[in-house]
């Protein structure tokens, strides 16, 4: 059995790291020497179940947010709870259920509800452990609010919800509040591409309001186990791409094709992981180039982050996250609307440079 302490944010795993850095043109040098630190993200303990299942009963989760300083004026405001995975204890187990994102709209300083999915249905009885502790956690990844970063505070909070095979129903104890200062809104749009062929560009595009805020992506793999960073781009803080914004990436050749993760983070005051994606990284030649509307010049600026310890917790976490991505990609609500910004079109997609690394690794 995992112990819940074993599969939080990857920001708790206590790691040695060796950093390698290539200034990045035009854009902030890498100083990272770990994975930024994790704000708004979720970990919020409830009251566990204590009577026992029929075979057949489906479990998931409910979810209530409010904000008391969100004034209701400037109109409705949506509120994205991301990925996570709940763990309740049983006599015999630790059950996982992974819920994919929810989108909440806030009128006011009411709070709204919504019910977490997709549910978990267990053909066999099961007998919780009466004295253990149900856990929720979005494993680092941030609530995200429909306003500017650090207007106001949202509070978060959650129970279980079970439905028996004859149709009724039982709810939990709600949790306590859980305050965090959100993300603003920022979403993939497109998915990335599932495949992103070593050497050839890649391109990743966003949506939402995203005018002068600041991203990096990175690429984390387990052979080796590393985190490659690319720097940051800085969306215009006018015009085209305010609402819509894409950039070219390309990983070098030398490294071992395999699955991965593109973790997509936003720097500002705090920092801020926004999304986590399950990639394949394909050897070169093997599959198409993904490329922008135009071909914009190569800058050299990937850094690598070479892990080195915890490579056991590495790989509970990475089996957690590799499950959630997987529910990610399956069930990602559509995102929100962007606002309109003066003199853009919010469907028009604004590409920036290139950016084209070479393998910093010592003896590549």
């Amino acid at each position: 059995m995992v112990r819940p302490d074993r599969i939080r944010d990857i920001g708790l795993l206590a790691v040695t790291v060796v950093v390698l850095l290539t200034p990045l043109a035009g854009a902030r040098p890498s100083t990272i020497v770990v994975p930024p630190a994790y704000h708004a993200n979720l970990y919020v303990n409830a009251s566990a179940p204590t009577a026992a299942t029929a075979p057949g009963t489906a479990i998931t989760a409910e979810y209530s947010v409010q904000s008391t300083g969100y004034p209701g004026s400037p109109g409705p405001a949506t509120i994205t709870v991301p990925s996570a995975v709940v763990m309740i204890p049983t006599t015999d187990t630790l059950l996982h259920l992974y819920l994919a994102p929810v989108n909440l709209t806030l009128t006011g300083n009411a709070s709204a509800e919504a019910t977490a999915g997709p549910a978990s249905k267990f053909g066999t009885a099961l007998t919780f452990n009466t004295t253990g502790t149900a856990l929720l956690s979005s494993q680092g990844i941030a609530l995200m609010a429909s306003w500017p970063h650090a207007q106001v505070p949202v509070e978060f909070r959650w129970r279980w919800a079970m439905s028996a095979p004859d149709g009724s129903t039982t709810e939990g104890t709600w949790s306590a509040w859980q305050s965090v200062v959100p993300a603003a809104l920022a979403a993939f749009v497109p998915d990335p591409p599932h495949t992103w062929t070593l050497g050839s560009p890649y391109m990743t595009c966003l949506t939402g309001p995203l005018a002068g805020r600041s991203f990096s992506l990175h690429v984390s793999t387990a052979n080796p186990v590393a985190q490659y960073d690319g720097g940051e781009v800085t969306v215009p803080t006018s015009g085209p791409g305010t609402t819509a914004f894409c950039w070219n990436s390309t990983l070098p050749t030398s490294i071992v094709p395999q699955q991965a993760f593109i973790h997509l983070w936003e720097f500002a005051n705090l920092t801020y992981l926004l999304d986590v994606v399950l990639i394949e990284l394909a050897a070169p030649g093997s599959g198409t180039a993904v490329t922008p509307p135009f071909t914009p010049p190569a800058i050299n600026g990937w850094s690598v982050v070479l892990v080195a310890g915890a490579i056991i917790a590495a790989v509970i976490v990475g089996v957690e996250l590799y499950l959630l991505a997987g529910y990610r990609r399956a069930h990602r609500p559509p995102p929100p609307p962007p606002p309109a910004a003066s003199g853009s079109t919010p469907s028009a997609f604004h590409t920036s440079t290139d950016r084209t690394t070479s393998d910093p690794r010592p003896g590549a």
